[in-house]
């Protein structure tokens, strides 16, 4: 029987895991600049900001008001050399070079202040694309990049909200197994708060989310599923905001049906996803298209089931916050998962799970996996033997990759009517 102190009891440990521990640990600056003038230099976690420091010569820079030419490296997120800066004739001149993408530029003006203002509004406005051009190959090299390549990046976490709502689903009592289709009700609604704390190269950082979705079934094979999940992510102290939303079409081939052992469902998805950061001086609207299979059977005692998604992303310009951004992104991704579900007496059942996660097309990192397990508690029903139309789920899990690693947790509920 269900007992109130069980769940307090679980909510603490939960609590005491995912407590945010990036506070205490000391990391080197997701911007520098270098100079080559000896002990001349500095980073923070603001991209705007450090530059405009340069460039006018404030805080650590202030030693370069007095020279007449200098020279500076800029390492962005853990790539060294992104951005190489020639400052000439007392600051009235100021040559940027991007090794990557081969593009040079000078802005001369009658002050430093003029300088920058000249290079704030290419960065925001004229230069749009070639800045999406650099963006693209930050995405190509760091771990920390906002818009792909990476498992915090726009695209990862996108793939992650379709596939948790497509490629899986909560584990079911030996009552629904036995039931089967009967059980469910012809609207669904699911809310799942999350947070996670990560490491990515020489940078740690947290992020919350929210993944919101709803369900109307016209029949036993046709169903609308619409998800808006957002999010925000802070890396250092610089942050990211995220919010998309996701139209599917799940496409039942063999139903559940009273003892059935099979059931497969294919869905056809399509969404938009935006995200801004002024700090990273990125972001920008991210269109995708997915197809995602999750077959499951069922055994004696245990569900065995397997998701697999292939998704396509693509970038669309788009604005935020005085900033205009030419999303420079063709990627793909393809995630796969598999996980056993255990029904245990009465309500509860236990979900065990192995996913991975693959960049088909050029990125920081290549793939990541996750391991994790959640508790699913099904109430509303007038027995065990046949619940009702409710769930509650918690889980945690554990991300990890090449010089990457996380540790996530979610919990929320889920209705049908």
């Amino acid at each position: 029987m269900y007992k109130a102190p069980f769940f307090r009891r679980i909510g603490l440990a939960l609590l005491a895991t995912l407590v945010p521990a990036a506070a205490t640990l000391e990391a080197r600056p997701l911007f520098e600049i270098q100079t080559d003038v000896p002990s001349i230099g500095g980073g923070g976690s603001s991209l705007p900001d450090l530059i405009e420091d340069f460039i006018r010569v404030r805080e650590d820079f202030s030693g370069l008001d007095a020279l007449a030419d200098y020279n500076a490296t800029l390492h962005y997120a853990g790539v060294a050399g992104a951005i190489e800066i020639e400052v000439a004739q007392f600051g009235n001149e100021a040559t940027l070079h991007i090794p990557s993408t081969g593009f040079s530029r000078t802005f001369t003006g009658a002050s430093r202040d003029e300088i920058h203002q000249q290079i704030e509004d290419f960065i925001q406005d004229e230069g749009a694309r070639e800045w999406g051009r650099f963006n693209r190959e930050m995405n190509r090299h760091s771990l920390v990049a906002v818009t792909d390549g990476n498992p915090n990046s726009t695209t990862a976490r996108t793939a992650e909200a379709t596939f948790q709502e497509f490629g899986t689903r909560p584990g079911r009592t030996r009552g629904e197994r036995y039931h089967g289709g009967s059980v469910r009700g012809r609207v669904g609604f699911s809310l799942f708060p999350g947070y996670s704390r990560f490491e990515a190269g020489d940078f740690k950082g947290e992020a919350y989310s929210l993944h919101l979705a709803g369900r109307f079934r016209f029949n036993e094979r046709f169903s609308l599923a619409l998800l808006a999940p957002v999010s925000y992510l802070k890396v250092e102290d610089a942050t990211v905001y995220r919010a998309g939303v996701t139209a599917g079409v799940p496409v039942t081939l063999i139903p559940d049906r009273p003892r059935a052992p099979i059931f497969w469902q294919v869905t056809p998805s399509a969404g938009l996803t935006g995200a801004g950061s002024v700090d990273f001086a990125a972001g920008g609207l991210v269109e995708h298209y997915t197809a995602t299979s999750l077959l499951s059977y069922n055994l004696q005692n245990v569900t065995l089931s397997m998701g697999n998604q292939y998704g396509v992303y693509r970038g669309r310009n788009t604005s935020y916050d005085d900033y205009e951004f030419d999303t420079d992104l063709n990627q793909r991704i393809v995630r796969n998962g598999l996980s056993v579900s255990v029904p245990l007496p009465g309500r509860f059942v236990v979900d065990v799970f192995g996913r991975e996660t693959r960049f088909r097309r050029e990125a920081a990192m290549d793939r990541y996996r996750e391991l994790g397990g959640d508790v699913v508690f099904r109430f509303g029903g007038r027995s065990a033997a046949r619940p009702g139309r409710g769930y509650l789920k918690a889980g945690l899990a554990r991300e990890f990759g090449n010089d990457y690693k996380a540790l996530k947790g979610q919990a929320g509920l889920g209705l049908r009517f």
